[in-house]
């Protein structure tokens, strides 16, 4: 079928395969679904975040302090598909 990275017609470069090792988060043939999840997943929490607009707002509808909801979701980033019990306080 073809590389995904090249048009048909261009010739393939072989560097792109050296950026696409080289940067973290870049997906390849080789991943799966899973993979993919959790890059997103990490990085919606990392833009969440740094945005502090956003998390302002988040720890608002949460009721809970800004730096406490930074706490949470930066313990949700290590590991950001893992199934949690939701909890009521």
């Amino acid at each position: 079928m073809g590389d995904p990275f090249v048009r048909p017609g261009l010739t393939y470069q072989p560097h792109i395969e050296q950026v696409l090792l080289r940067n973290e988060g870049t997906l390849t043939l080789e991943s799966t679904k899973e993979d993919w999840m959790r890059y997103q997943h990490r990085d919606t929490l990392a833009s969440i975040i740094l945005h502090r607009d956003r998390l302002e707002y988040l720890s608002l509808v949460e009721n809970v302090a800004p730096a406490r909801m930074e706490r949470v979701l930066l313990e949700r980033a290590v590991d950001p598909v893992r199934k949690r019990e939701r909890s009521n306080t």
